[in-house]
């Protein structure tokens, strides 16, 4: 039996479990007689919900290829995770690496995540494994020292000239990684957003929403998905959460029902917090237990969202539901300003103008009507571009 392996699959959040389902596909598109293992880094939290064999994220290094080789020594040394012994079984039957890692390449999350992704690839070489690294980010790297920005700088134009395909999702992360290679480094916008089908979750999960009749019909209501990362990773803190309360303040005024949505489970406890300071009743919905799929249906309903998760963003745009966005990353930037709706971005890490925050969901109360016609123009033009 042969496979293919898709590193960095997750039902985490709603954008990697749809990016996982495109996965699929495409696996299935390229080699229909293998077998699919999905490699995630959620091994034992994924298995229980999905149809498909989990395993970890990390490749092994215990190669007869790294006792001969200077590239696979150095890896070796900068790698301290465990791995998963399974692999030892079924790489040397693997066929294709489909990889949808998208946000790891990255020293954001420390310099061995690093290491591990360029792991994966040198095993796949070793192996000679086709890989295909899907559309995502890539950069920035932070270096603790000239040498190991040498040694770094080096093993990736080396290892990331073997992929038969390097798609970057934003144009900041082409530019980042045209630094190292160029033959086969492709721009290619987000996968979802590209994807101009219907997203089969059946085939991934086991349990998937069923919906109502009346819960595809669009309401006067407004979706808020709020991020914990905001709080998190930028200085905006608790004023994030005083800004969402007086959006939802306004919103109540103009006689309009809200609902907060947890789009990941680390998110509950923000939309906890917004709840328990909320003057009004609003009702939170949680998508973790269905997944995407559950989102899909319910993003139908709202005139527009007021969103900090950048899946959920690509998800509305998919149904031509319009956003306003709080981010707290360059890919929000590049997503709104492709889609020319960067009017209503907000970015976190900067200074934001409260008064303007509200004044801007004004207007797209009124214009939300004109927004939806602009997206479904701007996705025809997508479409066309990059089909």
């Amino acid at each position: 039996m042969e496979y293919v392996i898709i590193t960095g699959a997750s039902i985490d959040n709603l954008g990697a479990e749809s990016m996982t389902c495109i996965a699929i596909e495409e696996a299935e598109r390229l080699a229909p007689d293998c077998k699919i293992i999905l490699a995630s880094t959620d091994k034992r939290g994924m298995q229980k919900f999905i149809n498909y064999d989990v395993h970890s994220y990390t490749f092994p290094l215990s190669l007869e290829n790294y006792k001969r080789s200077v590239i696979g020594k150095i890896i070796k040394k900068r790698i301290s995770t465990n791995y998963d012994a399974y692999y030892n079984k079924i790489l040397p039957n693997t066929r294709y690496i489909i990889d949808i890692s998208g946000y790891a390449f990255t020293t954001k999350f420390g310099m061995n995540t690093i290491y591990e992704y360029l792991n994966r690839i040198y095993v796949a070489k070793c192996y000679k494994i086709k890989v295909i690294i899907m559309s995502q980010s890539f950069g920035p790297i932070m270096y603790s020292s000239f040498i190991e920005k040498i040694t770094t700088n080096f093993l990736i134009k080396y290892i990331f000239k073997y992929p038969l395909v390097v798609a970057a999702r934003e144009k900041r992360g082409y530019d980042f990684m045209r630094k190292y290679i160029k033959k086969n480094l492709v721009y290619k916008p987000d996968m979802v957003l590209l994807y101009q089908d219907d997203i089969d979750y059946k085939k991934l999960r086991r349990l998937t929403y069923e919906p109502s009749k009346d819960e595809a019909i669009a309401q006067k209501k407004v979706g808020i998905i709020p991020n914990q990362k905001i709080i998190e990773k930028t200085k905006m803190g608790n004023k994030y959460i005083e800004i969402l309360l007086e959006i939802i303040n306004i919103l109540k005024d103009k006689k309009i029902d809200v609902e907060l949505i947890v789009h990941c489970g680390l998110d509950k406890e923000i939309c906890n917090q917004i709840l328990n300071q909320c003057n009004d009743s609003i009702n939170i919905v949680d998508c973790t237990e269905y997944g995407a799929g559950m989102f899909d249906v319910i993003v139908n309903q709202y005139q527009f969202i007021i969103a900090s998760r950048y899946h959920a963003i690509v998800h509305a745009y998919r149904k031509r539901i319009p956003a306003l966005v709080m981010g707290w990353e360059n890919k929000y930037n590049e997503l709104l300003e492709m889609m020319n709706q960067k009017e209503y971005m907000f970015d976190c890490r900067e200074h934001i103008d409260e008064k303007n925050v509200y004044e801007t969901l004004k207007r797209l109360l009124v214009e939300f009507k004109n927004e939806k016609n602009n997206l479904e123009d701007k996705l025809k033009e997508i479409y066309e571009k990059y089909r």
